[in-house]
């Protein structure tokens, strides 16, 4: 069963449909609305449980927006003003060896992942991030960052996007570029 159909499955049991409201809607990207946290968290946990039992050592991840982004898109490339993607993407390494020159008794500056590390500084990267606790992607679904500041959406709906890694060897891929 595709997860599609797991979706629509899982949105069309009568007793949660009518104590959250919930939905599936396919116009678009396929989703599932409601109004209760509570079955947002059991819904990862049955969609986690599924795509362990269709891949056995997958793991589902999860994104937090507080709005739907036209797809999943690392922060470097939104508004972009016209920059071809190529410039962006010199200019994030560029950044990265200008760091482990300028500082290259800082370990935390010298790791392959270097743009992970970045974002949290407010830095725009290639990178998305993805958690595996429902409780930081549900943070993020509800929180605009702005200035370095995080402020609680008080009106509109929060995005959590699941994501599912599976891989023949059992080892998790982390950079997602």
């Amino acid at each position: 069963m595709p997860m599609r159909d797991f979706m629509e499955e899982f949105s069309a049991r009568t007793g949660l449909r009518k104590k959250a409201r919930l939905s599936y809607r396919a116009d678009g990207r396929p989703r599932i609305c409601c109004d209760q946290p509570v079955v947002v968290a059991r819904f990862v946990s049955e969609a986690r449980q599924e795509a362990e039992r269709r891949w056995p050592g997958a793991r589902v991840l999860l994104r937090g927006q507080p709005e739907d982004y036209p797809g999943m898109v690392p922060g470097i490339f939104r508004k972009q003003r016209g920059l071809p993607e190529k410039t962006l993407r010199r200019a994030e390494v560029c950044l990265q060896e200008l760091l482990r020159r300028t500082l290259p008794r800082n370990k935390r500056f010298q790791r392959p992942d270097l743009p992970a590390l970045l974002q949290h500084y407010g830095v725009r990267t290639t990178w998305l991030d993805v958690v595996d606790d429902l409780r930081i992607a549900s943070w993020f679904s509800m929180h605009r960052i702005s200035d370095g500041r995080a402020e609680l959406r008080t009106e509109g709906s929060g995005w959590i996007y699941l994501l599912s890694t599976r891989t023949d060897t059992g080892r998790l891929i982390v950079d997602f570029q």
